[in-house]
């Protein structure tokens, strides 16, 4: 045998063994890798489907507390609508009776100042009569001095 293929040969065979082996190994870690990526395939898919369980369960949860809250701001909004009718109706009550009571009191004011104006005009009218009266009677002992008076001239 050849010295330098003798001494080139143990190296030949080391560098083939590990090029096998590094092919072998290649192909193994290629398995691997697919064997690794198909499971992180299917644990993304398991992932991606309870998330998408999760979404839809919160979904139906938030539609269904939404559906709380607009039944209940409903029944607040009719309970608060019904309050006001009520609140207002009463409030008109106490507004008709208020004006009754002013056309009463209105009434009644106005039928004393009418007694007051006539018990005013009687009043005045007496003393009219009482200072007719008067004139009349100073007039009649003025008309007695002028008679007095003139007695004595017609008289002659």
């Amino acid at each position: 045998m050849n010295p330098i293929l003798a001494q080139w040969l143990p190296a030949i065979f080391i560098v083939l063994a590990v090029w096998v082996g590094l092919i072998y190994n290649n192909k193994r870690l290629d398995d691997f890798k697919d064997v690794m990526n198909k499971r992180l395939d299917d644990f993304k898919a398991g992932v991606d489907a309870r998330l998408d369980d999760f979404k839809d369960g919160v979904d139906a949860r938030l539609d269904d507390f939404k559906d709380g809250m607009d039944k209940r701001l409903d029944d607040f909004k009719d309970v608060m609508d019904k309050r006001l009718d009520d609140f207002k109706d009463v409030m008109n009550k106490r507004f008709d009776d208020s004006k009754d009571l002013m056309n009463v009191a209105i009434g009644q004011s106005k039928a004393e100042t009418q007694t007051q104006i006539m018990e005013s005009e009687k009043r005045i009218l007496q003393a009219s009569r009482e200072s007719e009266q008067r004139i009349i009677e100073a007039i009649t002992g003025l008309e007695r001095r002028v008679g007095r008076l003139e007695a004595p001239y017609i008289r002659s």
